[in-house]
């Protein structure tokens, strides 16, 4: 039976309804048999068409195919005669059809014994294919053993799914029947192809386990039952912050969902533990996991008790203790607690995951005159020894010098999210929101001054948030308390905490104000993604950091913006982006070797993109109207992101499967390239695009809709949107005039990437055009693709004419700095030189430390010596003028730059370190190595010169190089042994500079690190010891990218030079002749003649 254009296989009487001997033996065996004699097909004409029969099966080839009728066109602009497609709807199991069919254009390819086509036509029908499916890389030469075709894998091409001989073609209710089938075109004796697209795509299974790049493992990890499930937790806790220890008790309360008898907790390296209940109980503890067994199950609904008492000292995470010593008099003394994601561990008995929820009480005792503080709201205080003791249950002797705070939240919290902290901290108290009471705390060393500076902003952003999800604040109060080694910023229910580095002085807030700003939103949001809203597991961590990512963005398009909002989803593509050339992992998936691998930018900015694209879909009112009924139907629950999925359908009645299938549930994002042609006299513009998959790595087609805006030279304006829905898509227009801009997803809806040229004055026009902020820096970053002196010289035109915005700056600044055109270099000191505003001034700055050359080095000293006559400089902008300067590696600004060694800000300083680290000499060496030590400079500055000290020494090449190297494994293997516990930054910060040293023969000392660390950081050390060991550290990748970067600079500067040369014959005839017959003595005086030659190279003329 024909239909339309395609192949049916008629099965033949004998084989209906039963196994053939062939199925029984296997496919391989069928294979093997497609070239057996008694199998030979016969074929012949019918109708315009080429049947082709087997004893079993007939088939047949039709004229009317998609490729054939291509095909043809190409053959009527003789370009090419004629190609052959094989198409199937459905088949015999035993290879009939398609087994036939392979050996028929064999006989036709290598013997031409049909008249209907030769040998040539097959051969151009291959060349056509390529053009249409774009398969020229993936071909593979066939071994001279034709057997290797017995797997049965088909040349597939857009529309049509890719089977094997042995599978039948199946649809789903959602998929239209004209893409059943295969469209397969076999060479047999020229090339074997094969290429799944787009259906195949669709229901292929792909395996995300072992994600190449991400995870070792291949286990998938689940979230734990609730059989005997937590229903509060009562945590005493008595400090002593001088000897880095606290006395604990945990009085735990379970209800029973089953007849269980036994229940396990986390509790890693607890001093003196006891563990009591009222029943009789037998317990374990093997160091990190204690299991209580009653003697007698659990009634179901039955509620038990049981108590942990126990001691930690120095815990390796979870709870951090400071305070002052002989090297650091000035530390400020505390203890605090930071969690995420699973170190709570360390100090406090629980169940260590975001599963298990619990209301919670608090009795923390410390000294008298110190501020306690914990999640939900404080019940009282107390220094009666009577009720000290009534209340912990902790015998401890009391001097009237300490008192107890009792702290309670009513609301359930996970571990991670519990936090209590301690010490003589300062305090701010702000104005409240809705009665909600906000008050900022902050160690010694700061001031409520300055707490008051950078936490401000807080009661606006919870009135703005409060309307922005249509859901009242869900706890009873918002504090925040900011200490050293936090390490960045944590949402713990009511009682936000914060790096000390975001806390303020004038001067560092006009630089880093905004970035504190944006993240205070982001915690807050946490509020209700995270914390009111709790993930079931870590696989559904993006609905809450993810969310708290986008909701910084929709921050600042409310109250900064809509150039500051395009700024924000631009950083946040392209860092996802950046990931994603190290690997690409589904934003939901359950297979990762450590939690915290999952707090990755795939989650925080490739999640947020998602959202916004979904905010897009459903519409403006649609998206915030569910997620307002999203988040009061789940208050104080547990939620999957099929949660969240439900709650946009309900409200915009759109089936949002294939979306969240391919964006969420899939690897990878949509990377298009794109051929732009202009036809002057028809006044046509044709866009072909072209999506490309990644078998490799599961990344698979992706379906959307591309909008499109055209801009003629007159003014007028076409608009048009396409569906994209497999390898290939295109767009035309007819105009009146010529181009002017051309704009690919205008309103920013889509996450992807584009390649394409529409020429270098379009993309001039775009860059002050009418386009938004995505659609200047694509064309920005089109012509620097460009790499011609014509396409910069653009850019700088667009600078010059001062209609351009500080986020275009700040964005281009880094594009600049990526490329390795030797024209990037002068575009990046003018943005430098000539902005004005001190935010963005600093930014670029950041982006210019590794420029050299005279303007480089006369800028530097410029912006320096601003700061030595008092002028206003943000001290990323000082920073970096020193990071510049010593980048110059001359001798000369040697002691100017020591003079900053000492500076009292320790960024300042820090970079003055890192600046004479550029010198790469024995000086230099000395001094670092003189900050190393434990004390000998602040804990801050000692972390951000580790790295800079390890490239200084895999540079020297003197005698005494080899001594330096050991004595500078040495120095940071010191760290590992110091007195005080230490954050993870600093700790990481060593050993990736052992990592850049290639100290193998510190292998074991890293392994030890390792032990005395949280386990959720073990693979990463895991993995940095592997790359250690294999030769290929973080350092040498950046030498092999900075090689490769040098390789195109030669490359581009000798496309530079030819065009000069042609542009100029006369006056570089006479430099042409010489370069070639290599009369190096005669241009010794032209120096920049010496330059483009060698840049010329090798290169005939």
């Amino acid at each position: 039976m024909i239909a339309g254009d395609r192949l049916i296989g008629i099965t033949s009487p004998t084989s209906e309804g039963g196994d053939t001997p062939d199925q029984d033996s296997g496919g391989e065996q069928e294979g093997d048999e497609l070239y057996q004699t008694n199998r030979t097909p016969v074929y012949s004409l019918a109708e315009d068409a080429l049947v082709v029969s087997t004893p079993s099966s007939m088939c047949v080839l039709s004229p009317a195919s998609p490729c054939i009728t291509a095909a043809k066109y190409l053959y009527s602009r003789e370009e090419y005669t004629l190609a052959i497609s094989v198409e199937s709807y459905g088949y015999n199991r035993d290879a009939g059809a398609i087994g036939a069919t392979v050996a028929v254009i064999d006989n036709i390819v290598r013997r031409e014994t049909s008249g209907i086509f030769s040998c040539d036509h097959i051969r151009v029908a291959v060349a056509v294919l390529f053009e249409l499916c774009q398969l020229s890389s993936m071909k593979e030469s066939l071994s001279t053993d034709r057997r290797q075709e017995k797997s049965g894998r088909v040349i597939s091409c857009r529309g049509f799914e890719c089977l094997k001989h042995n599978e039948k073609p199946t649809r789903t209710s959602e998929e239209p029947s004209d893409k059943i089938g295969c469209c397969t075109v076999v060479v047999c004796s020229l090339t074997f192809l094969a290429l799944n697209t787009c259906c195949c795509h669709r229901h292929k299974e792909v395996s995300y386990d072992n994600i190449d790049g991400f995870c070792v493992t291949s286990e998938k990890r689940y979230a734990p039952d609730l059989v005997l499930q937590p229903t509060h937790l009562d945590i005493s806790v008595d400090l002593n912050i001088k000897d880095f220890s606290a006395d604990i008790q945990v009085i735990t309360t379970l209800k029973a969902k089953r007849p269980l008898r036994s229940y396990t907790i986390n509790g890693v390296d607890l001093q003196n533990l006891r563990v009591e209940a009222d029943q009789s109980i037998d317990w374990y503890y093997d160091g990190k996991e204690i299991t209580v067994t009653w003697k007698d199950p659990f009634n179901v609904g039955e509620e038990r008790r049981f108590k942990t008492i126990y001691r930690v000292e120095k815990p390796i995470a979870g709870l951090l203790f400071s305070g002052p010593n002989a090297e650091y008099p000035s530390s400020p003394s505390f203890a605090a607690t930071d969690h995420e994601p699973e170190c709570a561990r360390y100090w406090l008995t629980c169940k260590d995951v975001p599963t298990i929820r619990t209301p919670l009480d608090f009795h923390i005792t410390s000294d008298r005159d110190h501020t306690i503080l914990a999640n939900g709201l404080l019940i009282a205080e107390s220094v009666s020894v009577f009720q000290l003791k009534r209340q912990t249950h902790i015998t401890h002797q009391i001097d009237g010098q300490r008192k107890t705070a009792h702290w309670k939240l009513e609301q359930p919290c996970p571990s991670y999210l519990i936090c209590f902290g301690a010490g003589p901290f300062v305090r701010y108290v702000d104005e409240g929101v809705n009665g909600v009471p906000m008050e900022y705390y902050g160690t010694e060393n700061m001031t409520s001054d300055d707490l008051q500076r950078s936490f401000s902003i807080t009661p606006k952003i919870m009135q703005w948030m409060v309307k922005k999800f249509r859901n009242p604040f869900p706890y009873p109060k918002y504090f925040q308390f900011a200490f050293p080694g936090q390490g960045g910023a944590m949402e713990n229910i009511s009682l936000t905490t914060w790096d000390e580095s975001f806390v303020c002085d004038p001067i560092w807030h006009k630089e880093r104000g905004f970035v504190t700003d944006i993240v205070n939103v982001h915690e807050m949001a946490h509020s209700y993604h995270g914390d009111a809203l709790t993930v079931r597991h870590f696989e559904h961590s993006w609905l809450k950091e993810s969310w708290a990512t986008y909701t910084e963005s929709l921050w600042c398009e409310d109250e900064l913006g809509e150039e500051r909002f395009l700024q924000t989803m631009y950083e946040n593509k392209r860092m996802y982006l950046s990931e994603c050339e190290t690997y690409v992992r589904p934003i939901v998936c359950k297979t990762y070797d450590s939690s915290w691998d999952m707090f990755d930018r795939h989650l925080y900015p490739g999640g947020a993109w998602r959202i916004h694209m979904l905010r897009r879909l459903v519409g403006e009112e649609t998206f915030f109207s569910a997620v307002s009924d999203y988040i009061s139907t789940f208050y104080f629950q547990m939620v999957e992101t099929e949660d969240f999925k439900r709650a946009l359908e309900k409200h915009s009645g759109m089936n949002l499967t294939r979306f969240f299938d391919e964006w969420l549930h899939s690897p990878g994002y949509p990377q298009l390239k794109g051929e732009f042609e202009y036809d002057n006299e028809e006044k046509t513009v044709k866009i072909s695009l072209t999506q490309e998959v990644d078998e490799k790595r599961g990344v698979r087609f992706f379906h959307f809709d591309l909008d499109f805006v055209v801009y003629e030279e007159n003014g007028k304006e076409h608009k048009k949107t396409i569906s994209i829905e497999g390898p290939n898509a295109s767009v035309s227009f007819q105009l009146e005039s010529k181009p002017h801009e051309v704009l690919v997803d205008p309103d920013t809806k889509v996450l992807f990437t584009l390649e394409m040229n529409p020429g270098e004055q379009v993309l001039s026009n775009m860059l002050t055009g009418r386009g938004n902020l995505f659609q200047k820096l694509w064309a920005a970053q089109e012509l620097i693709r460009l790499g011609s002196r014509s396409s910069f010289s653009k850019i700088s035109t667009a600078l010059s004419s001062k209609t351009t915005s500080s986020p275009f700056h700040e964005e281009l600044s880094l594009l600049l700095s990526d490329s390795s055109s030797p024209f990037s270099s002068p575009l990046l000191l003018q943005l430098y030189r000539e902005e004005k505003d001190l935010y963005t001034q600093a930014i670029i700055a950041s982006r210019c430390v590794h420029l050299r050359g005279q303007q480089a080095e006369e800028l530097a000293l410029q912006f320096i010596e601003r700061d030595k006559k008092g002028e206003e400089l943000l001290y990323g902008t000082l920073s970096s003028s020193l990071k510049l300067l010593g980048n110059q590696r001359n001798s000369k600004h040697f002691e100017l730059l020591r003079s900053y060694v000492d500076d009292s800000r320790f960024r300042v300083s820090a970079a003055a370190l890192t600046a004479i680290a550029s010198h790469r000499d024995d000086t230099a060496y000395n001094l670092l190595a003189s900050k190393i030590p434990y004390g000998q400079a602040p804990n801050r500055v000692r972390a951000l010169i580790f790295s800079p000290f390890a490239k200084l020494v895999t540079w020297l090449e003197s005698d005494t190089a080899a001594a330096k190297k050991k004595r500078a494994v040495e120095l940071l293997e010191e760290v590992f042994r110091e007195p005080d516990t230490k954050e993870a930054s600093m700790l990481f910060a060593a050993l990736r500079a052992l990592q850049t040293l290639g100290a193998r023969e510190s292998e074991h000392v890293m392994e030890e690190v390792k032990k005395r660390m949280p386990a959720q950081d073990g693979p990463e050390v895991d993995r940095m010891v592997k790359a250690m060991k294999k030769g290929d550290g973080d350092e040498m990748k950046k030498m092999r990218k900075e090689l490769e970067g040098a390789t195109e600079k030669i490359k581009k500067l000798t496309l530079d030079l030819r065009s000069y040369l042609i542009e100029n014959p006369r006056t570089h005839s006479e430099l042409v002749r010489q370069a070639i017959v290599g009369d190096a003595n005669t241009m010794m005086g032209d120096r920049t003649g010496i330059h483009r030659v060698v840049a010329f190279g090798t290169h005939s003329w």
